[in-house]
């Protein structure tokens, strides 16, 4: 397994680890990751019925954290992870 696989592979489980957090907490179960020089710079987890709002979506939630890190909107460099439960995995890489 090459260096890059075992990062995804840790990153997802940090992502899955969130996911569960949601599960624990009656959401979805879906948990992101955003990570900028092998560094969590953001990170989420589904709340959007425990905060009655419909835009605290993990996936969101990391990328805000990641803007206000970066003090940069362009999350330029950045790989967000985002887990939902045992449904899907995704991996996205940002400006490269």
């Amino acid at each position: 397994m090459s260096d890059v696989e075992l990062d995804h592979e840790y990153w997802m489980r940090h992502a899955l680890t969130l996911a569960k957090r949601a599960w624990d907490e009656r959401e979805v179960p879906v948990g992101a990751v955003l990570v900028h020089n092998h560094r969590v710079i953001g990170e989420g987890w589904n709340r959007p019925i425990g905060r009655h709002d419909p835009t605290a979506h993990a996936e969101i939630m990391a990328l805000r954290q990641g803007g206000l890190v970066l003090q940069n909107y362009r999350l330029l460099d950045t790989t967000a992870v985002c887990h939902a439960g045992t449904l899907c995995d995704v991996r996205r890489r940002y400006g490269a």
